[in-house]
């Protein structure tokens, strides 16, 4: 239904999607900046402290931080993003541990970098989930620096309390971040509904709903399947606005818009064209079930009164097979409609009578 298909677009696919595409400039950032500074760690530590294990060796996890820095970089899936992001972590730990523990000092000075790692990873998580992995990975390197026999025993204390104030710090950060994020989803997701959706009934707009229309015509000619529209109009709707107020005549069109969304496929596309008149696009359709279809909508009008008013449509329908555009197939609609008006209202009228 076009409602299910606004709110997918509007919410492109999940709140998740949403913090990706807004956190990924800053976590490729990140991730860059991590790579570079394990380069230089270890190309500066060489000239101050050398270290037993071979360059090279030393190596492989930076290695593996530049694939994974550019898996990051050219990845658009969140999923994908989060794993390569949750294995940079890791690796960057493991690197940083490896380098240190091959020089005479032993891993106290991974300890500064470790504590870095658990507060700047804090705004790479768009889960909690993720979140509590990174904050696990980096307790983890942490307790293995605090375990190093070379670490001494009067320095531990410390480490755990900066290491506790790390991850306290990040905590807060992961939340106020997670609540910025949210705050504009939802803010984005309202100014989106807004210029999408009508407010009146629920449905599609004219813009937004011609829009998937002619996405709909063109998919529908690739394929060579049939596409039909029906254009609905409420007979003397401005009787009603007259004679029993405005509010009255919202209430028909809200009910009106009920109909017609029950009465169509779960495929199907509905929207409010303006004023009274709606449209029902009807996507691998022929014109006579599309007829039978606008029966329906005209049959569940009439047998279902609004609080004992009458209320009556008059449908045009038109299919695509004579036409190349989809405006054509509107316009043939439209001109359908006002043959039933002209025939006496509360119709369907097909092109061929």
């Amino acid at each position: 239904m076009i409602r299910s298909s606004i709110e997918d677009t509007l919410s492109e696919g999940s709140y998740l999607q949403y913090v990706c595409r807004r956190q990924r400039p800053a976590i490729r950032t990140l991730l860059l900046a991590g790579t570079v500074a394990l380069a230089l760690t270890m190309l500066l530590g060489d000239t101050t402290s050398p270290a037993i294990t071979p360059l090279w060796i030393r190596s492989v996890p930076l290695a593996v931080l530049v694939v994974l820095t550019w898996v990051v970089w050219r990845t658009e899936n969140d999923i994908t993003l989060q794993l390569a992001t949750l294995g940079h972590v890791v690796v960057l730990l493991a690197g940083l541990l490896f380098d240190n523990a091959s020089r005479p000092h032993g891993l106290l000075n991974a300890a500064p970098a470790v504590i870095i790692v658990a507060i700047a990873s804090s705004m790479l998580w768009m889960r909690t989930t993720y979140f509590i992995i990174g904050g696990v990975i980096n307790v983890t390197a942490m307790a293995m620096v605090l375990g190093h026999s070379q670490t001494p025993a009067w320095i531990r204390p410390g480490l755990m309390f900066y290491m506790a104030l790390s991850i306290g710090t990040g905590a807060v950060l992961y939340l106020v971040n997670s609540r910025l994020h949210w705050h504009n989803f939802e803010l984005e997701l309202r100014l989106n509904r807004s210029a999408t959706v009508d407010e009146l009934t629920g449905l599609a707009n004219r813009r937004r709903v011609l829009q998937l229309a002619r996405r709909l015509f063109a998919r529908c000619r690739v394929d060579q399947q049939p596409f039909s529209v029906l254009y609905i109009d409420a007979d003397r709707f401005k009787e009603i606005n007259d004679r029993h107020g405005h509010d009255r005549g919202d209430q028909v069109l809200r009910h009106l818009a009920g109909i017609i969304e029950r009465t169509v496929r779960p495929a199907d596309l509905v929207g409010r064209l303006g004023g009274e008149e709606f449209i029902a696009v009807l996507p691998g359709v022929g014109l006579a079930e599309a007829a039978a279809i606008a029966e329906r909508i005209r049959s569940a009008t009439v047998a279902s009164p609004l609080q004992e008013l009458p209320v009556t449509v008059s449908i045009g329908v038109a299919t695509s097979h004579d036409y190349e555009d989809f405006r054509m197939v509107l316009n043939a609609a439209d001109a359908c409609v006002l043959q039933a008006k002209r025939k006496g209202r509360n119709r369907v009228q097909l092109p061929e009578e």
